[in-house]
């Protein structure tokens, strides 16, 4: 199945400290094009999911910029 690559940029707040927040951007890789907001929705649910994975962060995340790579 081929997959496309996407470019996603994000704003995380911090659940437990609001005064806690950043920004952030990252690769997503998809098996399918993304077309509506539960798609969005799914790319904030996995980066949360990884934010607290990864660093152990339990953040609010706003997706504020996505867009695939060129040339795929």
């Amino acid at each position: 199945m081929k997959t496309k690559k996407y470019y996603v940029s994000y704003q995380f707040q911090n659940r437990d400290n609001k005064s806690s927040f950043g920004f952030g951007s990252t690769e997503l890789e998809l098996t399918e094009d993304v077309r509506d907001y539960t798609d969005i929705n799914a790319m904030r649910t996995y980066i949360e999911e990884r934010l607290h994975a990864d660093q152990n962060i339990d953040a609010n995340v706003v997706i504020l910029y996505w867009r695939p790579f060129e040339g795929q």
